[in-house]
């Protein structure tokens, strides 16, 4: 999303350096600053859902009926698992 921005800025496309992107997720806005020919990139407010939640609510208290975790965030916890173990075998 932030190479979108970019690419769109540069190019012209977007008149503004503080660009929003749609996607099927959502959308999220990408800050683009330049100083001496150095980019930086901001990605404000990126968001996944990772679980859904079905919560009975009453006066004083509420219980959760269901709880459903997204695909996504499994994969990516698996996947994040070996890169963490590696970082901190690197930092011990």
């Amino acid at each position: 999303m932030t190479a979108s921005a970019l690419v769109a800025y540069i190019n012209n496309y977007v008149s503004s350096s503080l660009v929003t992107v749609y996607n099927p997720g959502g959308f999220v806005k990408c800050k683009i600053s330049i100083d001496n020919n150095l980019y930086r990139l901001r990605l404000i407010g990126n968001a996944t859902y990772i679980q859904q939640l079905k919560i009975h609510i009453n006066e004083f208290d509420f219980s959760v009926i269901c709880c459903k975790t997204e695909e996504e965030a499994i994969i990516y916890e698996k996947s994040t698992k070996p890169v963490l173990e590696k970082v901190k075998q690197c930092i011990s």
